[in-house]
């Protein structure tokens, strides 16, 4: 995945299957062992039917840029039902600082089941690739190419 220094990154992942007999409500979603030149800028959650079904990796803070499309929800409000598919993703936006190449293997799910905390890791094994931007420096996308 390329990217420029300090531009708006974003990771989606598919909606979530719950394997167990409990709902289940998630709590927070973050890269495992994350490069000290990433940052986080937020976590979403987005319904996967509004969206088109379309984000698995774009650039920008989608919900600024396309807000007629991309409408998040905390990660917190949607419930996945007991054996059964979510009807929203999570997306992580975030930036790198300095150019290289960056290995995003997994991130940690935490969560609430049956009333108790838990987490898992889910592998993403993703390699970023950052570049500097062309002088004078970061130029934001316009909307046409992060809404399609």
């Amino acid at each position: 995945m390329p990217t420029k220094t300090d531009e708006i990154t974003d990771i989606g992942f598919d909606p979530f299957y719950n394997l167990t007999g409990e709902p289940i409500r998630l709590r927070s979603v973050t890269f495992a062992s994350p490069p000290p030149e990433l940052r986080i800028l937020n976590v979403r959650a987005y319904n996967y039917k509004q969206t088109k079904e379309t984000v698995i990796g774009l650039s920008g803070d989608l919900a600024k840029e396309c807000p007629h499309v991309f409408k998040p929800k905390p990660i917190n409000s949607y419930v996945t039902p007991p054996h059964g598919s979510s009807s929203w993703f999570v997306v992580i936006a975030f930036t790198i600082s300095k150019p290289g190449r960056y290995s995003l293997k997994r991130v940690r799910i935490d969560y609430t089941a049956a009333g108790r905390p838990s987490w898992q890791y889910i592998t993403i094994d993703t390699a970023v690739t950052v570049t500097n931007p062309p002088k004078p420096g970061p130029t934001p996308l316009p909307p046409s190419a992060v809404c399609g």
